[in-house]
């Protein structure tokens, strides 16, 4: 993975090693930017996971998200802290809905662990029952690069 210094005068290079930690930890929201018809972003806080070199998050079917993601593939993300060592990822990536009900809801059932902790509130199983009939979908992100920074105020 391409790894761009996102702060260069502020941050030292962060490693591909670092950029994974930190994608994978805390409950930090990915803010998704997809692409409309009329080539203008829209910007959507999502609950995300970070694996195998992917995003996924869930989404309702006929959100504006899947409806963008229909009509341009391309896709551009961010995911910061607000805590020293303030740290972010951007990028730039290649979104698709997945269309397997049951990787679907596997993935539901990793995004609910990490943000509710368990799946046994009444939103967990809401979620998880709006991807079991198909109301919400599972998009995954492959990101082609990253810019990233870290740094202490």
């Amino acid at each position: 993975m391409k790894i761009f210094n996102g702060a260069p005068t502020l941050s030292p290079k962060m490693s591909e090693r670092q950029v994974n930690k930190f994608l994978r930890s805390g409950k930090m929201n990915l803010q998704f930017v997809s692409i409309d018809k009329k080539n203008e972003p829209n910007i959507h806080p999502v609950w995300y996971i970070y694996e195998n070199g992917r995003f996924y998050f869930a989404t309702e079917t006929k959100s504006k998200k899947i409806q963008n993601i229909k009509q341009n593939k391309i896709a551009y993300f961010s995911i910061a802290n607000e805590e020293e060592p303030f740290t972010g990822v951007r990028g730039k990536g290649e979104s698709k809905i997945i269309e397997n009900k049951n990787q679907n809801s596997e993935m539901a059932k990793k995004i609910i662990s990490k943000y509710l902790g368990n799946k046994d509130s009444k939103l967990a199983k809401e979620i998880m029952d709006e991807i079991k009939h198909e109301f919400e979908v599972v998009v995954e992100i492959k990101p082609k690069y990253f810019s990233a920074w870290t740094f202490m105020s």
